[in-house]
């Protein structure tokens, strides 16, 4: 027997599971957004596009649209620029890397809900956070940090951080001391070396990271519940609202559509940023060798 066909039979009882309980669960939902429901849930009447008209055309979920997408970017950024000095700690510092590490893992295996039941008492009106702001004279006033867009940002980056510090330790292992020690014995400025040595081979692990990111943000749902307090109008928090308390299945799937293009779409920005990175670094470096 081949080794590919070795490879496809055990595969196959993963497809399938896949396809049983997650494909087609998702194509029978997606054809919701073709049928109006009744007050019940129940589908009624013929296929119809009616409903992707009346949320397409609708300010107040073309706004949770934009804030969603806003939200995604915000974190995204701020994930990858908090995360990358973080794992090249965790991989280059030999008296702190480990304990870094420690702390970088236990974030992420914590219960979610206590994390961000955490922040809401971090960044309440009379939590520490608001009590050092107006200690050192930078407010007269406690801060609203909670229940608005900030106090979700803050919590979906806390969330986002421990993925991305995981998932960019091997792209900051894979950059060899013996490159960075040459850089510096050339006179390499420690920003220079940053620009032409790391960040090259680091740019597709940056892209990768940052997409997984981006789509786990996209479907987050506890952060902005709870740290949003129904104030911050994101799709998931919409979609849950249509199917679970209005039973409205036809506008939580379009919805549930709308979200799972944007994802997409971000996927393939990512793919092709990424692509065009790599054309231009072999471009330069087959000048070089020229």
């Amino acid at each position: 027997m081949s080794y590919r066909r070795t490879w496809s039979l055990g595969v196959a009882p993963l497809g399938i599971f896949y396809l049983v309980f997650f494909v087609l669960p998702e194509i029978y939902f997606a054809s919701k957004a073709f049928y109006r429901s009744d007050d019940l849930g129940r589908t009624t009447g013929a296929a119809t596009t009616d409903t992707f008209t009346s949320v397409l055309t609708n300010s107040f979920y073309l706004n949770a649209i934009l804030r969603t997408v806003e939200l995604c970017l915000i974190t995204t950024v701020l994930t990858v620029f908090l995360a990358y000095p973080i794992a090249y700690a965790c991989v280059r510092s030999r008296v702190w890397g480990r304990t870094i590490f420690i702390c970088v893992a236990a974030a992420m295996f914590s219960n979610a809900v206590a994390r961000v039941l955490g922040w809401r008492v971090l960044l309440a009106l009379d939590g520490p956070i608001n009590k050092v702001i107006v200690g050192l004279g930078l407010s007269d006033h406690p801060l609203a940090l909670t229940n608005n867009f900030l106090g979700v940002t803050i919590g979906t980056v806390h969330a986002m951080l421990p993925i991305a510090v995981i998932g960019l330790m091997p792209v900051c292992e894979a950059v060899s001391r013996e490159q960075l020690e040459a850089a510096s014995g050339l006179g390499a400025s420690s920003w220079r070396t940053f620009r032409t040595v790391l960040l090259p081979q680091a740019s597709g692990g940056l892209i990768s990271i940052g997409m997984l990111v981006f789509a786990v943000t996209a479907g987050a749902f506890t952060t902005p519940a709870l740290l949003g307090g129904g104030r911050v109008a994101v799709l998931p928090i919409l979609i849950y609202t249509a199917a679970n308390q209005s039973l409205d299945y036809s506008t939580a799937a379009v919805l549930g559509i709308v979200l799972f293009v944007l994802v997409m779409l971000a996927v393939m920005a990512g793919l092709l940023i990424g692509r065009r990175g790599a054309m231009h670094r072999a471009a330069a470096a087959a000048k070089k060798v020229s």
